[in-house]
C-alpha cells in the first residue's frame, strides 16, 4: 500500500497536486485530501504559494508519487 505524507506532490488525473491532508471515511478508509496552487507571490526573493484551491479526495491507489516533502 502506498503512504503518502502532507506535502508530496502526486500526479491525479493528469494535474499535479499537493496532499494537504488525510480524511478517513467510516470504513476507516484512508482518503488523500488534494489542492492545487491558485496564486503565488513572491516573499523575501522566493516564490510562494498564498492560495491554494481544492481539487477533491482520492484514494491513494489512484495517485502517482511525483515528488516527496524534502527531497
Amino acid at each position: 500500500m502506498n503512504s503518502y505524507d502532507v506535502g508530496n506532490w502526486v500526479r491525479y488525473k493528469g494535474v499535479p497536486c499537493r496532499v494537504i491532508g488525510h480524511w478517513h471515511d467510516k470504513q476507516w478508509v484512508d482518503h488523500l485530501v488534494l489542492c492545487v496552487p491558485e496564486n503565488s507571490g513572491m516573499l523575501r526573493k522566493i516564490k510562494q504559494v498564498t492560495r491554494w484551491r481544492f481539487v477533491g479526495t482520492a484514494l491513494p491507489e489512484t495517485v502517482e508519487l511525483i515528488n516527496r516533502q524534502g527531497e
